[in-house]
């Protein structure tokens, strides 16, 4: 599975919200002009790849990397459903969806993004993965 599914398997499982209702995946998703808190996750570039003596054609693993975005009305909602996200996506040696992961690390805490067009708060945790390459 890719990426970005594993992301969002894994910000259900921490009672974020569920897909298609409060998480959205990508960039050209359309996200409800609701009060929220909704939830976006987009790929971002990640941090490479790693070879291994034993992976000398493919790379043995893969860093892919997301964002993962909360907007919403309410600030202390929107703040928590962010603090969520971030401790979701904090993994170390499971599968997730088929696919081992060495670990999943936020690179930042929440971060305060300012107003969205509709005057939602947003907040946004950047995370990568470490995963076996196949």
């Amino acid at each position: 599975m890719p990426w970005i599914e594993d992301v969002i398997s894994l910000l259900e499982a921490g009672s974020v919200g569920s897909y298609g209702s409060t998480i959205f995946k990508t960039s050209k998703a359309s996200v409800p002009a609701g009060d929220g808190p909704f939830t976006s996750v987009t790929e971002t570039g990640g941090s490479g790849t790693e070879e291994t003596h034993n992976e000398v054609t493919d790379p043995a693993y893969h860093m892919p990397g997301a964002q993962v975005l909360v907007r919403g009305k309410d600030v202390a909602a929107t703040r928590a459903k962010a603090r969520a996200a971030y401790r979701a996506l904090r993994i170390t040696n499971r599968t997730v969806n088929s696919v081992w992961y060495r670990k999943i690390r936020a690179l930042h805490e929440p971060r305060d993004l300012g107003l969205d067009p509709q005057g939602r708060i947003q907040f946004v945790v950047n995370v990568v993965g470490d995963k076996s390459f196949s």
